[in-house]
């Protein structure tokens, strides 16, 4: 499993990370103009959303939402400016951040799809290449595949061969 760092915004004084819930609620608010709309979109109680703005709201000094019955919801200026910067730092730090993941399991549960490269080498006889071949464990993710003698010339002449060794002993 991958665990990807993810952007969370604080408040300066007092020191509080804002709630999770905020950003993407102003998200779907301006996508949508309306609060109901909105809180159907992010699965919230239209309660708890109303309390949400209405609380960060009065930490902030400045309203994030205004609301006019029956004309639905837009993000006041301090609203487009959280979301903006939102997507401004969003933007920035999206390979930073998915270059801080970190792979959790087992070794084998995060190989799971990894390819396997196939190596073909035509050699009419080296020991050495069949002890490497034998020795390769599978979690190199290389499988070398040896055609010997006779074979040898003619697989290498198909063109789908690596390597070609053929010679005496």
């Amino acid at each position: 499993m991958r665990v990807v760092p993810t952007l969370a915004w604080s408040l300066a004084d007092p020191a509080e990370t804002l709630d999770a819930r905020l950003v993407p609620l102003l998200s779907a608010i301006r996508a949508k103009s309306s609060l109901a709309a909105a809180v159907a979109d992010r699965g919230l109680s239209y309660r708890a959303a109303w309390g949400l703005l209405r609380d960060y709201q009065h930490k902030m000094g400045a309203p994030l939402v205004e609301l006019e019955r029956g004309r639905g919801a837009r993000l006041a200026p301090a609203g487009e400016k959280l979301l903006a910067g939102h997507r401004a730092a969003t933007r920035r730090m999206a390979r930073i951040l998915s270059n801080l993941a970190v792979e959790l399991g087992p070794p084998a549960e995060r190989e799971v799809g990894a390819k396997t490269a196939k190596l073909t080498v035509a050699a009419s006889h080296d020991l050495v290449l069949a002890a490497l071949r034998d020795a390769l464990p599978a979690a190199a993710g290389l499988t070398l595949a040896l055609v010997r003698r006779v074979r040898a010339l003619l697989v290498a002449a198909t063109g789908v061969v690596a390597l070609t060794f053929i010679g005496d002993r």
